[in-house]
């Protein structure tokens, strides 16, 4: 068995980095059954697709796939007057959004299966609905998606509690959600995805100029 493999720098971590820095005193004044992520997610999804063409490239800490460039630097662009903070928060995820895309497409083919969609970023349906639209694929969320727990069913097999992983897997594995494309919504991306990559082809060369004056 094999499987297709891609990474980028920063998907997960340009929202951590994004709260940690612009959402600092709303999450000390949050009372104690509050998360900051949920807060946030309210207040993107009160903002329209594509945040006013707003866009942010996720270039936090350089690049791996697709550029495989640690000089990269991130950027918000597109920036009016208009723009208030909760849409440079679904600016973020829209751009690491564009970013999986842009790696997913350095293969040659993707299963048509729905992708399932882990992590922090997948326990609401916010940020997956969005990378739906931004792959203008189905995804599937999980109901458990730790590492460890698939290093449980590897372990409860081996010692005869399944007969095999698949039927391990059949009998735990339960999805929480779908989330599916929507084709106004995809259009939309579609546009913005392309001016996400232009946008990196002309600042490229500054991105490593910037680097040298930083060092």
């Amino acid at each position: 068995m094999y499987y297709q493999n891609s990474a980028t720098n920063f998907a997960a971590s340009s929202y951590k980095w994004f709260k940690e820095n612009f959402f600092t005193e709303v999450e000390e004044n949050l009372s104690d059954h509050e998360d900051i992520y949920s807060y946030i997610n309210k207040q993107i999804e009160a903002i329209k697709v594509g945040a006013e063409g707003l866009l942010f490239h996720p270039y936090l800490n350089g690049e791996r796939s697709p550029h495989w460039d640690p000089y990269l630097k991130g950027s918000f662009f597109g920036i009016t007057a208009r723009h208030e903070r909760a849409h440079f928060a679904r600016a973020v995820l829209e751009g690491v959004g564009y970013s999986l895309r842009e790696a997913a497409e350095e293969f040659k083919s993707i299963p048509e299966s729905p992708i399932k969609i882990i992590g922090g970023g997948a326990k609401d349906k916010t940020w997956p609905q969005i990378m739906a639209n931004i792959l203008n694929r189905t995804l599937e969320i999980p109901e458990t998606s730790d590492s460890s727990f698939g290093t449980c069913l590897i372990a409860a097999t081996s010692i005869g509690w399944y007969s095999d992983l698949k039927t391990a897997v059949k009998q735990t594995q339960k999805l929480k959600f779908k989330v599916y494309p929507q084709e106004k919504n995809v259009q939309t991306y579609n546009k913005l995805y392309s001016i996400y990559k232009d946008f990196y082809k002309q600042t490229k060369l500054l991105s490593h100029q910037l680097t040298d004056i930083a060092n």
